[in-house]
This record gives C-alpha cells, structure tokens and sequence, in this order.
C-alpha cells in the first residue's frame, strides 16, 4: 500500500517498464559559410509502472510515464538544444492517488569562438588576454497540473517553475575561472507552500600549479524570498576550495 512496508499479508506486486530513445541526424557532411553544420533531432519515451524496481537500473525513478522530443544545432562554436517532455505519474491509474502531469521546456545556448590555428602544434594555443570564452545561457520550466483528484489534491494548477541561468568561462592554457547567475520562480498553486524568488550568483577558478597540484576556490552568493511570509527570506554565503593532487598515474 505504498506505506514503506512490507505487507507479509498481501501478495507480491510485479509491474514492468520500458525505454526508447532515438535520434537522427538528417544533415550529414553539410556546411554553411564555409563551416559545419550539424542537426540531431530525437524522440524519448519511456515507461517506469507503479510498482516496478530494478537493480540494474537504482537511480530509475518508479510510477513515471514519460514522452519527450528534443533537438540540437551546432555551427561556428554554436551550440543550441531545446526539449519539451510530458511526464505522468500514477502510471497504473489507482483510483485513490491523484495523477500529476508534469510539462518539461529547456533550451540552452552556448557558444565558444573556434580558436585560432597553430602553425605549431607542439605549442600552446595563444589565447586573447580574457582567455578562450565559453558563454552559456540557459532556461527550464516546469508545469504541474493535477488531473486527477485524489488524497487532498483535487484537479487544476499545482506548480510552476522556471529557471534562468546566465554564465560565462574563461580558459587559459593554466588556469580558468568562471562567473554564472540564476533567477529562480517558484509558484504554488494550492496554498500548501509558500511561492519564492531566489538569485544566486557564483564565480570559480581552476588553476594547475606544476604538473600534479589543481587548486579550484569557489565563492557563491544566494538570496531566496519568501513572497507569502517575509521572515522566511534568506541570504546565504557559501565558500569552498577543491584540491587535486596527482600521486602517481594511477591514483589521484
């Protein structure tokens, strides 16, 4: 009965699921001005019953049923992906659980400048004094409808989210840092939970120091609100440092 614990009293409940991705790449050998230009476009859909359990497969997320498509365009140091998916859950339709579906968007844009040749390969690339970029913008949102009534949830809007991440690195033949900010909207449609605002902003480096030493300082500054009750706002300032040392070729 979902509870956690195993009903000695009841029979064994089996449940099956299954898995399909596929993707095409209809462009083969194409270039525009001069440069390539490649297209993947592809389709999931994937089926995970109520009572269904894998060791094969720990980390699959039971009582989902899943159907998505998706796409992606590279040329001249651009890369583009965007996905939309519908997810649902209560696969096995149990008339006293209410089923959730879930819209699923993403879209990524990303783009790198195709460094310039070397006469030399033995060298290391000359990079501009900001080092090699790599920029990245991206957004997710989620939608949650009930549509079908059960325990306290009755039919209608249940959730939305939508994040916003902007971030930009840096690489040098030795070192790199990066900087990236997210806005986050969270909004509760039932009243159960309180909808927030939140920012944070995070800025890194990775430096090798000889040949076997990384060091890699991280600092991280986030700010949640609490739209419905202010005393739950918060700041929060996080610090790290990542250290890598290379003993031998085998072990690190």
């Amino acid at each position: 009965d979902n509870d956690g614990v195993i009903d000695s009293n009841l029979p064994g409940e089996g449940d099956r699921a299954y898995s399909f991705l596929a993707v095409y790449a209809p462009w083969r050998d194409k270039t525009a001005a001069g440069k390539p230009l490649a297209l993947n476009i592809g389709i999931e859909s994937k089926r995970l019953g109520t009572y269904f359990r894998s060791p094969a497969n720990p980390t699959g997320i039971a009582d989902r049923e899943l159907l998505r498509g998706f796409a992606s365009l590279r040329w001249s140091g651009m890369d583009v992906q965007i996905s939309h998916g519908r997810e649902t859950d209560n696969v096995n339709n149990q008339a006293l659980l209410p089923r959730i579906r879930t819209y699923l968007n993403s879209l990524s844009v990303g783009y790198a400048p195709p460094l310039p040749a070397r006469k030399d390969p033995a060298r290391m690339p000359i990079t501009p004094w900001y080092g090699h970029p790599y920029y990245n913008a991206a957004l997710i949102t989620t939608d949650q409808d009930v549509t079908q009534a059960g325990g306290s949830l009755s039919t209608g809007s249940l959730h939305a989210t939508r994040n916003l991440s902007l971030s930009a690195n840096f690489a040098y033949p030795m070192w790199s840092w990066s900087i990236g900010h997210v806005l986050g909207k969270d909004d509760d449609f039932t009243n159960l939970a309180s909808d927030t605002r939140s920012r944070s902003t995070q800025f890194s480096a990775n430096m090798r120091l000889g040949q076997k030493l990384t060091v890699g300082p991280t600092i991280q500054w986030n700010n949640i609100e609490n739209r419905d009750n202010h005393s739950g706002d918060s700041k929060t300032l996080l610090t790290g440092l990542n250290l890598g040392y290379a003993f031998t070729q085998r072990l690190s």
